[in-house]
């Protein structure tokens, strides 16, 4: 998913795009495009709109993950100046959250 520049209210890619309504609380879904049924070899035309909401507190990797957890995760890796680097690139803001999500597939 790409967010472009000036579409700073949400992110799309592939025919999907998600928007935020209220943030941490309930995301637009949509989708139009085609769809495959690899075991039938069909492809259709499908059409959704959709909301994702959740009374739920979302979770934050980067200030609720336990500390001890990541310690003896990193402590089994081979330590080395490429791992380090590469622990650097991949970090991002990681947030999971669980909910509900409605809609109208066509």
């Amino acid at each position: 998913m790409v967010q472009e520049v000036g579409e700073e209210d949400g992110w799309n890619g592939g025919g999907i795009a998600l928007a935020p309504v209220e943030p941490m609380k309930s995301w637009s879904i949509s989708f139009e495009g085609t769809m495959e049924n690899r075991e039938e070899e069909t492809s259709h035309h499908v059409r959704i709109s959709a909301k994702y909401s959740s009374k739920l507190p979302y979770f934050d990797f980067d200030s609720e993950m336990d500390s001890w957890t990541v310690a003896r995760a990193m402590s089994r890796e081979p330590w080395s100046r490429e791992y380090f680097e590469r622990l650097r690139a991949a970090h991002q803001n990681h947030y999971e959250q669980f909910g509900d999500v409605k809609g109208v597939v066509e």
